[in-house]
């Protein structure tokens, strides 16, 4: 997904690839069918660098988030210098792959669990701040 024209969908297909996982993960099984999701987090790519300078003269300059979009851009820059490694991503496939019972998900960003220890509110408020999104008038 080239996230320089639609940074919103980027999010949303990832946590749908996780819906989908789940469900597969599920429904196979009955035919010995095991499935497992790889999140690999910030990985160390070119994704972060691609549509960057689109990314920063988009549609939303003059709009309530611009702030957010920089943010994003500062986040994407640091990403892309401080992610692990691709062979964290590929030791972690190949577990799964060669494991007899491979476990239902590999989540390799350490935040990871904030989304099931923090009550979703919360959880929104500490996103919001992150990216600069404030209630307007």
């Amino acid at each position: 997904m080239d996230i320089s024209r639609n940074p919103e969908g980027y999010p949303a297909s990832k946590y749908a690839v996780e819906a989908i996982t789940d469900t597969l993960r599920r429904e196979l099984t009955i035919y010995g069918i095991q499935v497992a999701g790889i999140e690999p987090g910030p990985t160390k790519t070119p994704i972060w660098n691609k549509g960057a300078q689109q990314m920063a003269d988009s549609r939303y300059a003059n709009t309530d988030y611009a702030q957010a979009m920089t943010a994003v851009m500062a986040m994407a820059e640091r990403e892309g210098r401080t992610g692990k490694p691709v062979a964290t991503v590929t030791a972690a496939i190949r577990h799964a792959l060669l494991a007899a019972l491979p476990k239902a998900r590999y989540p390799l960003n350490g935040a990871w669990f904030l989304r099931w220890l923090l009550a979703s509110k919360i959880m929104d408020g500490v996103l919001r701040k992150q990216y600069g999104l404030r209630k307007r008038a």
